[in-house]
């Protein structure tokens, strides 16, 4: 019995001086470390009963010396031996603050934000662990639970006073160019739904840019410029872009809508959006499209039917001055209608046909309408300008039949007969033109086409009957069959040199009263005649 006990006698007293030891050699180091002056060699077998506590002292030196990286390092090494729960939870908080430490909320960007928060949540992760903390508060450690929710505090602190930006360009959707002149509206609301203010002084206006001071409706209005616009101090939260007024020609855009986490703007699935790299600022870039509509052209004589072989070109120029482009695949040409291949390449040149031509997306613009060669006997007609505003035609004129419902716009140009193109000598073919059996001797005049049958001025020119003709003028309205007929008709020879004048002169008077008359009166009205020097 006594060696018993005597054996458990020394046996408390050696592990009284084992701990004795332990807790001596853990004060020399510490007091070591505090003097940089330990080596860890230094007392490292002394340790052996509680193995973790040199690395958890090694740690806390680091700490003490903001040489955050070793401390974690050592913390780490303590904790993977068996330790006990109040030991345990004291090398977590070490770690905790040797994470949290570095992150110094002056360094804090919107490039760097997502490091700084991944690392403060990781040190809420360990303060987590075996409930030391818990995210409801009521973790088995107050000094645990202390630190945990003074991170939360610190992280929720960093998103609020961080903040990005982005470049905001208003673009053409057909070549991407810049176009000024965009009423944008810009507006924010925070992770509980509150106004986020946005401050003109953190607007950084691109060339020809401004901001609507006048403005009193929510968020921010830029009018755009000649090139991008950086909107700074973008907090986290949803925001949204509205088009208030597109720039003259063009269709307002979509709004464009986008969240800011973690001071980031999000992409989604917006193609507008371009995210921010490591260099450059995020890209928001909404687009507009010009208003566009489409036109026929119509080309006809003075009787409204559809003339063919006229030569048109139409040209124009949009609302910022340029010239509009009219690809080929735009125009739907009509019935027997074709492209003019000499066109020298400004506008689009057609040669009319049976039926409209169509030309499909025109722009905003003033546009002209020119007839480069008329059919033969026809007179080249006057320019006809028209224009765009806002996708429809409103040029209201003559030659201009506004669209209506869907009816497209028409534009219309008329050409006059030339009567020095529909007279002259020589026999008409079939129901072409009446030429005049012109020059003396036997002769047969030509049949002229209804409405515009002619004899030549000649003497014993003959009719297509054989009988002697008389002398005529080009007329509308003259006989279809035969030249007219002078005064005192002969057969077979001429009549005498100066009563034939006065008939000739007889005849043009009669003529021109009638073809007078076709053009200002009604038909078969004779009030509009001839006398003297006035109608």
């Amino acid at each position: 019995m006594r060696k018993i006990l005597y054996a458990l006698g020394v046996t408390c007293t050696l592990m009284l001086m084992l701990y004795g030891l332990n807790f001596f050699s853990n004060e020399v180091v510490n007091e070591k470390m505090l003097d940089n002056v330990f080596d860890r060699n230094d007392f490292a077998w002394l340790g052996f009963m509680e193995p973790w506590k040199e690395p958890y002292n090694l740690g806390t030196n680091y700490l003490k010396q903001r040489d955050y990286d070793s401390a974690i390092a050592q913390f780490d090494k303590a904790l993977s031996y068996n330790i006990p729960d109040d030991s345990e939870c004291e090398v977590r908080i070490n770690k905790a603050l040797a994470m949290t430490l570095p992150v110094n909320e002056e360094d804090v960007d919107d490039r760097n934000l997502d490091t700084y928060v991944a690392r403060l949540e990781e040190a809420e992760a360990v303060l987590l662990e075996k409930d030391f903390a818990r995210e409801d508060g009521k973790g088995e450690y107050e000094d645990a639970q202390g630190l945990y929710d003074d991170i939360v505090e610190y992280k929720l602190h960093l998103l609020d006073i961080t903040s990005t930006r982005f470049n905001l360009i208003k673009a053409d959707a057909d070549d991407g160019s810049i176009i000024p002149g965009a009423k944008m509206q810009i507006t924010g609301v925070d992770k509980n739904g509150d106004p986020i203010k946005i401050e003109p002084a953190d607007i950084t206006l691109g060339e020809g840019a401004s901001v609507d001071t006048k403005f009193t409706g929510e968020g921010i209005l830029i009018v755009t410029g000649r090139t991008n616009t950086l909107v700074d101090k973008v907090f986290d939260g949803t925001y949204t872009i509205h088009e208030v007024e597109a720039p003259k020609g063009y269709d307002v855009a979509e709004d464009v809508t986008f969240e800011v986490i973690h001071c980031k703007v999000l992409k989604g699935d917006n193609e507008a959006i371009v995210e921010r790299t490591d260099t450059e600022d995020a890209v928001i870039t909404m687009k507009d499209a010009l208003f566009r509509t489409d036109v026929n052209i119509r080309k006809v004589d003075t009787k409204k039917q559809d003339l063919e072989g006229a030569i048109l070109t139409l040209t124009g120029v949009d609302v910022n001055g340029k010239k509009v482009v009219i690809p080929k695949e735009s125009v739907i040409l009509g019935e027997d209608a074709y492209f003019n291949e000499a066109n020298s390449g400004e506008g689009v040149s057609f040669v009319t046909g049976k039926t409209m031509t169509t030309i499909t997306g025109l722009v905003d613009g003033e546009y002209t309408l020119h007839e480069d060669k008329a059919p033969k006997g026809y007179t080249e007609a006057q320019d006809i300008k028209f224009v765009i505003e806002n996708g429809a035609v409103v040029a209201d004129n003559k030659y201009v039949t506004l669209a209506t419902g869907p009816d497209l716009a028409v534009i219309t140009m008329t050409d006059e007969e030339d009567p020095e193109q529909q007279s002259g000598g020589g026999s008409g073919e079939g129901e072409g033109e009446g030429g005049g059996g012109g020059g003396q001797g036997e002769g047969e005049g030509g049949e002229g086409q209804e409405g515009q049958g002619g004899g030549g001025s000649g003497e014993g020119g003959g009719t297509d009957d054989g009988e002697g003709g008389g002398q005529g003028q080009d007329q509308v309205g003259g006989d279809n069959d035969k030249g007219a007929d002078s005064q005192n008709e002969q057969e077979g020879e001429g009549g005498d040199p100066e009563d034939d004048l006065k008939n000739y002169l007889s005849d043009l008077q009669d003529q021109a009263n009638q073809q007078r008359s076709d053009e200002l009166g009604a038909e078969g009205d004779s009030s509009y005649f001839y006398s003297g020097d006035i109608w």
